[in-house]
């Protein structure tokens, strides 16, 4: 092949001189340039040309094979030529010759001294490859092949050749190794790899027949009978091997690839995977020395973590630290921090994480190559086939093949499938910035940014339609303007299947689409995804992610000057406010967004702010305007602006003010009303939100038994659905309820786990539940101890009908210690709060 160092160099043998020029050739170096990289004068290198100097100093090597950039096999040739001088009229690597004149060959390049961990992989491979029973006496049929494949710089070549040193017992007649060059450029034909192992078992170099099939034929025949590991590294595909293989079953194959050769008949696959993070450190300890890293554990953590616990980048940090003792740990670490120089920093002489990559990136395709920048531009930690297909605005099975690509490639890692059944992509970290780097080299800005516009409206599109399917918010949440990406009905419906399971797969990659879109001035993609994130993540208590999302799109919509996003994502705060027990900063939120909508003329936003004032504390003058104010939201709804959902959300609100202030008969309709339109929206969350509010109100009209009824129907779906937002209040309901009907073991597995929630209006709800099963089971103290404390956490959250029912609670416990000589009694009214033991 042109450019190439010669099918002679491999399989008869080169001088080192020879060698030397082809290389400087193929590196299109003259000798002077050579010199200059090298350090060495030009007279030196033309002397080493010339065959002037048989046996070259070592260092000199060195410098030329790092100026000529060789590594792995090549630099063991190189290398070997300049330490094997040829003696007069014999050839170069002369094959070594047992007492029978048979060659035996010993090819392995040395082990790796500071190897670590893969016992595993080890042991399995060393099991697969030792001479099973039965195979020189023909008992077995076929060569043993195991193909080991993984990612660049995983360490495959480094494991390759660790096991075969520890195999070296195991086949006596020799060691074959030959490095493929399938990840290279110009990879090796198996014609010339055939004349180098055909070399190294005694064939002439004059010998050699001229076709591959006929030199597959003599080397299967040299192995013949033999016990021949042999080591094939790097290998580019199926094709590549298979004429490498011996017919002899008492042979054993080795080969290392990225891509999985799922296609080579009877091969043993075996994945390798990243290092764990202790064996990671002890990589860089044998490297670096442990004294230098016990002196910094964390650095020494967090340099493995920066590392990706890739054993090439491992090496490449570990190494720029041992050839600088004056460093710190943290230096280096430092230096990774900065995610744009983060691969210049992992290069040592010729170790870098950058080059290797770089050989499974250019063997791709152009829209496999545009694919992956563009997946690595995203910050979601894994993906799924639909946003490939939105990266490239490509049909999914086209996307979906290019991503296949990139698997084979092993630049991108399939990581399981979703619920919906979808394949999902993650990169790894440093792949991950190495992608940025080729799509910021070959992917207009312009065109960046569509298509990331695309993936990120896709998530939007989904999002949407999710809330709309979970049916029943606190809030109905705002839209606006933004451009969403279709996803195909059929897969959008397969997503969708299951909602919630999909929501909650999808969670780390939809909360990174917010943030990126607030990062990239998509104003309002970010808060348009936070409004239909909001009823997803107040359900299930996602409360830092919810943070995260509403400070990012707030923060992105002000510095937009929009203030229809401004409004959206204050209605989302005030949800948040509310649900974590902070009525008064709910009620600030809800009251700037209302100004806002007021501004805007949006009716049905301003409606939802009424409707979310409705929930905050309220004395008796306030009360009523709270409830024109929810009163006032129907009558904007019936305008005709209103969506059915909408006025669920009010006549929700409503109730629970006139419930919140024991308003019972004014609430009882509003719920009724609510579920009645659920049940017609078939909203199964709705309709279980609305009957725990009902059973609620059942229980402080006396009516326990309607009110297990209800609340069991609740929980059912609460349970279903994961809702723990109204799940477990209305849990804590059902145990009260089943207090007063003296069902008490049933009680107390509701109550007592929630007795010390980080919400107050659970926590309340418990104490009381548990006051009055510690007050019907005699424990008085203890019942009164619960109480009190229960009524001072209803007044502090200013809520009318819970601290009635408290005082109920301990007027009756205070009338049974009347009753009860030498019990002292404790006013319902009085001010003292002692704390609760329970």
């Amino acid at each position: 092949m042109a450019g190439q160092p010669s099918e002679a160099g491999l399989a008869a043998g080169v001088s080192f001189g020879v060698l030397l020029r082809e290389h400087r050739v193929r590196g299109l170096l003259s000798q002077e340039q050579l010199a200059e990289g090298s350090g060495l004068s030009t007279r030196t290198i033309r002397g080493y040309e010339a065959g002037r100097v048989r046996c070259p100093r070592g260092e000199s090597v060195r410098l030329l094979a790092d100026a000529l950039r060789l590594a792995g096999s090549e630099r063991t040739w190189f290398e070997r030529a300049a330490l094997d001088p040829l003696p007069a009229g014999q050839s170069k690597a002369q094959p070594v010759r047992s007492a029978a004149g048979v060659a035996t060959p010993y090819q392995l390049p040395p082990d790796v001294a500071d190897f670590v961990g893969r016992a595993e992989v080890v042991g399995r491979l060393r099991q697969l490859l030792g001479p099973r029973p039965g195979a020189e006496g023909g008992g077995a049929a076929a060569v043993t092949v195991a193909a080991v494949a993984g990612r660049a710089g995983v360490g495959k070549s480094a494991l390759a050749v660790h096991v075969a040193h520890q195999l070296v017992a195991e086949f006596p007649d020799g060691q074959l190794y030959a490095s493929l060059r399938g990840t290279h450029p110009h990879p090796l034909n198996s014609r010339e790899v055939l004349a180098w192992l055909l070399r190294a078992l005694g064939v002439d170099g004059s010998a050699l027949p001229p076709g591959v099939d006929q030199r597959a034929a003599l080397y299967r025949s040299r192995l013949a009978g033999r016990r021949i590991l042999v080591v094939l590294d790097d290998a580019g595909s199926e094709e590549q091997v298979r004429s490498l293989l011996p017919g002899s079953p008492t042979c054993a194959v080795l080969v290392t690839s990225r891509a999985r050769l799922a296609g080579l008949e009877g091969a043993r696959l075996v994945d390798l995977e990243l290092l764990e993070s202790a064996q990671a450190l002890d990589l860089l300890r044998r490297i670096v020395g442990a004294e230098r890293l016990a002196a910094e554990p964390s650095a020494a953590a967090q340099l493995a973590r920066m590392c990706g616990y890739l054993p090439l980048a491992l090496r490449v940090a570990g190494a720029r630290l041992a050839a600088r003792p004056h460093w710190r740990l943290a230096q280096l670490v430092e230096r990774l921090a900065d995610e744009r120089q983060r691969l210049d920093q992992l290069t040592y002489r010729d170790l870098a994480v950058r080059a290797s990559l770089a050989l499974s990136y250019q063997a791709l395709e152009p829209t496999a190559r545009t694919l992956f920048g563009r997946l690595g531009l995203l910050e979601a930690p894994d993906v799924a086939t639909w946003v490939a297909a939105a990266l490239l605005d490509r049909p999914a099975e086209q996307a979906e093949e290019m991503a296949d690509r990139l698997v084979d490639a092993r630049l991108l890692e399939a990581a399981g499938r979703d619920v919906s059944g979808q394949v999902r992509y993650r990169m790894h970290d440093l792949v991950r910035v190495y992608a940025r780097e080729c799509a910021q080299a070959a992917d207009p800005p312009g065109e960046q940014r569509a298509a990331l516009a695309r993936a990120l409206g896709g998530w939007l599109h989904l999002a949407e339609r999710a809330d709309a399917r979970l049916g029943s918010p606190l809030l109905e949440p705002v839209y606006g303007p933004a451009a969403r990406w279709p996803v195909s009905p059929a897969a959008a419906e397969g997503l969708l299947a299951n909602t919630l399971a999909w929501l909650e797969a999808e969670r780390p990659a939809l909360v990174a689409a917010v943030i990126q879109a607030a990062s990239l001035g998509m104003a309002s993609l970010a808060w348009e995804l936070t409004s239909a994130l909001t009823q997803f993540l107040a359900a299930h208590m996602h409360i830092d992610d919810w943070r995260r999302c509403t400070s990012e799109a707030l923060a992105a919509a002000r510095r937009a000057h929009d203030p229809r996003g401004e409004g959206a994502v204050l209605l989302s705060v005030g949800t948040l406010h509310a649900v974590c027990g902070r009525p008064g900063q709910a009620g600030g939120c809800w009251e700037a967004a209302l100004a806002i909508f007021e501004r805007l003329a949006d009716d049905t936003s301003r409606a939802m702010c009424l409707a979310g004032l409705a929930l905050c504390p309220s004395g008796h003058v306030t009360f009523q305007r709270r409830r024109q104010q929810a009163q006032d939201a129907l009558a904007l709804l019936a305008q005709g602006c209103g969506s059915p959902r909408a006025r669920t959300c009010v006549l929700y609100c409503l109730g629970l003010l006139h419930h919140n202030h024991g308003r019972l008969d004014l609430a009882r309709p509003c719920f009724e009303e609510a579920l009645a339109l659920h049940r017609r929206l078939g909203s199964r969350r709705g309709q279980a939100r609305l009957l725990y509010q009902l059973g609620a109100v059942l229980i402080k009209q006396g009516r326990d038994d309607q009110a297990v009824g209800a609340l069991r129907q609740a929980l059912v779906i609460f349970r279903q659905l994961g809702d723990r937002v109204n799940g477990t209040p209305a849990e804590l309901y059902l145990g009260t309820a089943l207090v007063h009907l003296g069902r008490y073991r049933q009680a107390r597995p509701l109550l007592e786990p929630h007795l010390h929630s980080s919400f107050p209006v659970v926590r309340g709800l418990a104490l009381r539940g548990l006051g009055e099963l510690d007050h019907a089971q005699g424990r008085h103290d203890h019942a009164r101890q619960a109480l009190c404390e229960a009524l001072r956490l209803f007044r502090e959250l200013g809520i009318p009908a819970e601290q009635k029912a408290t005082l109920r609670a301990l007027k009756a416990l205070d009338d049974n210690a009347s009753r009860t000589p030498g019990r002292p009694g404790l006013s319902a009214t009085s001010t003292e709060t002692p704390v609760p033991t329970a």
